[in-house]
């Protein structure tokens, strides 16, 4: 039997979905198990601690109780890592989500429109990944940042800027390994939205723009996502 071959956009888009797939099935298995069995137990610990009468068990339970806690916290951090829940989202939400946890470590300036008409999620997830791999490189490098994400409508097309802005100097290898590091996202956004992106390098500034045309339900539909 003869098989097809896919072209490379339709191929790669394939390949993005079957892994989001599988990324969903095992958050929901800690969701949906684990957590909760980890909560029933959290319930059971904590009527122990309230009726005991020995102060030893009820520190034994207390202690019990932390630990329960801790794990119930990475659980959930590890089940939002597999499957944001917020990449179902419009992709300003997405967006404001996904750069919390930088936003004390880096000087962040996040520009977010309040309406943006919704995208694929193969398009959010992508533009996510990629600008958390960018902070996270950044955070790396132990050097003193200040970035600017803008997502806007511009001459008909949505478009994606992340500036970085660094007043230290950096090494030749760090500039080179962040550049290299980011290449492939700019290549697959290019194969899934047949979108446009640049990478600048300057003598104080990384850019770089993502430019796509917007869904054909751009036109017909938007949603407030951050009012």
């Amino acid at each position: 039997m003869s098989i097809e071959t896919p072209n490379n956009a339709d191929l790669l888009r394939w390949w993005h979905q079957y892994q989001a797939q599988q990324q969903t099935q095992m958050a929901d298995l800690i969701r949906n198990s684990i957590l909760q069995n980890l909560f029933v137990a959290r319930r059971h610990l904590e009527s122990l601690a309230c009726s005991q009468a020995a102060e030893a068990e009820s520190k034994s339970s207390e202690r019990c109780l932390a630990e329960l806690a801790h794990v119930y916290t990475q659980l959930e951090d590890l089940s939002n890592g597999l499957d944001d829940p917020f990449l179902q989202e419009p992709l300003p939400l997405a967006l404001q989500h996904a750069t919390q946890p930088w936003q004390d470590q880096l000087d962040l300036d996040i520009q977010l429109p309040e309406f943006w008409a919704p995208e694929p999620s193969e398009h959010t997830r992508l533009l996510i990944m990629f600008v958390e791999t960018l902070l996270n490189q950044l955070t790396d490098s132990n050097c003193s940042y200040r970035g600017v994400i803008e997502l806007k409508r511009h001459n008909s097309l949505n478009q994606l800027v992340c500036q970085v802005f660094h007043h230290e100097p950096i090494s030749d290898e760090f500039k080179t390994h962040l550049l290299d590091s980011l290449v492939p996202f700019l290549q697959t956004f290019r194969l899934f939205t047949d979108g446009e992106c640049e990478q600048l390098s300057r003598s104080q500034e990384f850019i770089w723009i993502f430019r796509w045309a917007p869904p054909l339900s751009a036109f017909l539909r938007k949603t407030s996502v951050l009012g």
